[in-house]
C-alpha cells in the first residue's frame, strides 16, 4: 500500500527536488542516477547520466520540453549496472536511479518486464505538460527557459495551463500522474510554492529510503485527497478532448489496426515513428520488406502505448499519430486485449 509524504519547498521547487533526489541517492547507495537536466548549447532538458550526487545540478524535471531517448538510455545503463545481492542494498539491489515523466516511466516499466532488466529506483513526477520542441524552442528564446518552467509551476493547482497549448499527446493523457514507480513526486492540484508530495510504492519502500528522515514527515489526508481529485479532473478533461479530437481525424487516417498497418507499410520510408517509439520491437517488420505481419503482435503493441507521443513528434508529415495511435490504443483496451 502506498504512503505519502510531505516535502516543503523552503524557496525555490528546483532546488529543493535537487536536495531531495540528493538524499535518496545517498539513502539507496546509488552508482549513478539519470535525470533531465539542462545541458549547455542544448535546447530543453537532456537525460543524463550522473555518478556522482554532488553534480546534481540544473536538474528539471519539470520543463515543459520531452526528452526523445531517456527510456532507451535508462534500459542501456540498467543492463550495465546489475543488482547487487538484496543483503548489500537497501533498495532492493537496485544500483541505479531514473527521474522519470509518466509516459516514460510506463515505456521503461514495459521494457523492463519484456527484456528482464535489472531493477532500476525509478522517480516519477508529475507532468505538468510539455511543448513540442519546435513550440519550446521558440518560447525559450523569446522568454528564457527559466520561464518556462516558472509559468508551467504556476499552474500546478490548476491542473496546468490551457490544454490546446500542450502537444497533442499530452492533451490526451490521461495519465499525468506515475503510481507505479518506487517514488513520485507530486505537483498536480498542489500549491508548489508552499510544499509537493511525494509517495512511495509501499510502506517497505518508505522505510528502506528513510523517508521519514528526508522529507518533512506524513502528507495529510487532506492533501492526499486534494492531488487525487486533480488527477481525477485532469483524466476526465483529456478524456474528452481525446474522443472529441477523434472525431477531426483525417478519413484517410487508419481508425483500425489493419488500417494502421497498411498506412505505415505505404508511408514514407524514413519509419522515424517507429524509431522514436520507446517499446516498439519490429512488430511491423514483415509489412515493410512485403512479408507477414502478426495482427496480435500489433494489437499487444499498441496496447501497451504509453501515450508519449514520440512518434508524431519527428514524423516529417507531421501526422496527428498520437491522436491515431491513443485512440486505437483506449480501443483495444475497451476490447480486453492487453500487452
Amino acid at each position: 500500500m502506498q504512503t505519502n509524504w510531505v516535502l516543503q519547498n523552503r524557496g525555490d521547487l528546483l532546488e529543493t527536488v535537487e536536495r531531495f533526489l540528493y538524499d535518496v541517492w545517498g539513502q539507496a547507495l546509488l552508482d549513478g542516477m539519470i535525470v533531465p537536466r539542462h545541458v549547455p548549447g542544448a535546447v530543453g532538458t537532456q537525460p543524463v547520466y550522473l555518478d556522482d550526487r554532488k553534480q546534481l545540478e540544473r536538474v528539471n524535471p519539470f520543463a515543459p520540453s520531452m526528452a526523445p531517448n531517456a527510456v532507451r538510455l535508462v534500459a542501456q545503463l540498467a543492463q550495465e549496472h546489475p543488482p547487487r545481492p538484496l543483503s548489500a542494498l537497501p533498495d532492493g539491489g537496485a544500483r541505479l536511479g531514473a527521474v522519470l515523466r509518466p509516459c516514460e516511466a510506463r515505456a521503461f516499466l514495459a521494457l523492463a518486464g519484456r527484456e528482464a532488466l535489472p531493477p532500476v529506483l525509478i522517480i516519477g513526477v508529475d507532468c505538468l505538460g510539455t511543448f513540442t520542441a519546435e513550440d519550446y524552442a521558440w518560447r525559450a528564446e523569446k522568454y528564457g527557459e527559466e520561464w518556462l518552467t516558472r509559468d508551467a509551476l504556476q499552474f500546478a493547482p490548476q491542473g496546468g495551463i490551457t490544454l490546446y497549448r500542450d502537444r497533442l499527446a499530452c492533451q490526451t493523457c490521461v495519465a499525468p500522474v506515475q503510481v507505479e514507480t518506487d517514488l513520485s513526486l507530486g505537483l498536480l492540484g498542489l500549491r508548489t510554492r508552499q510544499f509537493m508530495l511525494v509517495t512511495a510504492r509501499d510502506a517497505a519502500t518508505a522505510r528502506r529510503l528513510h523517508l521519514d528522515l528526508i522529507t518533512d514527515g506524513e502528507a495529510s489526508p487532506d492533501l492526499v485527497a486534494q492531488h487525487k481529485r486533480m488527477r481525477t479532473t485532469l483524466a476526465e478533461r483529456r478524456g474528452r478532448a481525446l474522443t472529441r479530437l477523434a472525431r477531426t481525424l483525417a478519413p484517410d487516417l487508419p481508425r483500425d489496426v489493419n488500417a494502421l498497418i497498411t498506412y505505415l507499410a505505404s508511408c514514407a520510408p524514413c519509419q522515424a515513428c517507429l524509431k522514436a517509439c520507446p517499446i516498439y520491437a519490429e512488430e511491423l517488420a514483415g509489412s515493410q520488406s512485403g512479408g507477414d505481419v502478426s495482427r496480435d503482435a500489433v494489437r499487444r503493441w499498441l496496447a501497451a502505448c504509453v501515450g508519449c507521443g514520440l512518434c508524431e513528434e519527428v514524423c516529417p508529415k507531421h501526422a496527428p499519430l498520437s491522436l491515431v495511435m491513443n485512440s486505437l490504443h483506449w480501443d483495444l483496451l475497451r476490447q480486453g486485449i492487453t500487452a
